[in-house]
């Protein structure tokens, strides 16, 4: 084969014909709408794709005109707020209350701070015995009653009552291990 070279295409500096070249004005636009807008929002409102605005991004990066980091650290006040409601919200529901938060984020902080967002007792989704219940089997239990006796009384079966004495965790269980941590 012979020597094999590839011809570059377009012109350096001109934009192709089938692109639409960027306008100063949505330049500027765009410089200052990215520390607090979302690439897709700012898509919507240049009338521009998302990879579009995410190269353009990236050009003024290179630039020198935009930052390379585009990051609000986390405020005392938000660390608090997750602290404190990590075990009955979601990371979604917490992001929803924290504006300019995403799930992900949330998620990100929490395990920085070590924060567990594990839900335990009624705030888990597949909880079929509330925590009262679970006091109240324990109660029994430790008072000498059979599981088999307690299992009919609940409705439910020997094992789920010998499970929920040994292994389930209520709210306030959580609330002791996670403040053993700290």
């Amino acid at each position: 084969m012979k020597n094999f070279t590839l011809n570059q295409f377009g012109t350096p500096g001109k934009c192709p014909a089938h692109n639409r070249p960027w306008t100063d004005d949505e330049q500027n636009q765009l410089i200052d709408l990215y520390p607090t807008t979302t690439c897709e929002e700012i898509s919507r409102l240049l009338n521009r794709g998302i990879p579009a605005i995410r190269f353009r991004i990236s050009q003024l990066r290179e630039a020198g005109i935009l930052p390379v980091v585009k990051k609000r650290a986390f405020t005392q006040q938000e660390d608090a707020f997750i602290r404190h409601n990590c075990r009955t919200m979601t990371a979604k529901t917490i992001a929803s209350h924290l504006p300019g938060r995403s799930a992900q984020n949330i998620y990100r902080r929490a395990q920085l701070l070590g924060i567990s967002l594990a839900k335990c007792g009624n705030a888990h989704w597949s909880t079929t015995c509330t925590d009262e219940d679970v006091a109240l089997i324990c109660a029994l239990r430790d008072d000498g009653m059979r599981p088999s006796v307690i299992a009919e009384k609940f409705e439910v079966s020997r094992q789920m009552i010998s499970w929920v004495y040994h292994r389930r965790l209520t709210a306030a269980d959580a609330a002791q291990i996670g403040s053993a941590r700290v």
